[in-house]
């Protein structure tokens, strides 16, 4: 069923009607990430009805932001992938992170998934200040290890690394988001080389005041 539009003859009234509903852009957060079968996106989605899940996606998928792909052998699953109109929206995601980042609350509560760190992360992440830098990052949260790679001017993951990172981040997700925004009161250990978390700073734009509190 189609959603209810604004009926007005405004770009922002007309991109709500298509990405505006409950729920719908959370999962194009999901699908940033890579290709996800039901059940992920139910995992990844704490809360969304199994019904609403599906009516949403057949609004993406008509929409042609959103398309089902079968994964080759030997998975051969079925998948939601984003088509190139909705991986547009990924700067439009990225700017909703950093707008939300400064109004997480300071102790974390309600759910979270490692994976969403992934989002935050390319939110703050600025290529050209990474162009010559090759570095790694170990966030380490009680929901799991995630290893960010930067190398020359790109930002990718790796959650199974085995050698040992050039800084280390250990916190909950409230603590590492707080070092984005408030790092003197972040409850968060940062391990590492002073030249190497100098860098990491600027890759992910964490300049001024931010920076010099978090040396």
């Amino acid at each position: 069923m189609a959603g209810r539009s604004y009926r007005q003859f405004c770009a922002i009234a007309s991109a709500l009607d298509t990405i505006g509903e409950r729920w719908t852009l959370l999962i194009i957060r999901e699908l940033l990430t890579g290709p996800k079968r039901y059940s992920d996106l139910l995992d990844g989605l704490p809360g969304i009805p199994t019904d609403m899940l599906a009516a949403r996606l057949r609004r993406l998928e008509d929409e042609g932001l959103v398309e089902r792909e079968v994964l080759p052998p030997p998975a051969a699953s079925k998948v939601y992938v984003l088509t190139g109109s909705g991986l547009s929206l990924e700067p439009v995601i990225a700017a909703l992170a950093r707008w939300g980042t400064a109004r997480l609350p300071s102790k974390q509560h309600g759910e979270f998934r490692l994976h969403w760190l992934k989002v935050a992360l390319r939110s703050l992440f600025v290529p050209s200040a990474a162009k010559r830098l090759d570095l790694t990052v170990d966030f380490r949260l009680p929901d799991g290890r995630l290893r960010a790679v930067i190398h020359g001017g790109t930002l990718e993951f790796d959650e199974d690394p085995s050698d040992t990172a050039d800084v280390v981040i250990t916190g909950d997700a409230a603590a590492v988001a707080r070092l984005a925004v408030e790092p003197s009161t972040a409850d968060a250990a940062i391990e590492g080389d002073a030249d190497a978390i100098v860098a990491l700073q600027r890759a992910l734009g964490l300049t001024g005041r931010t920076a010099s509190s978090l040396r």
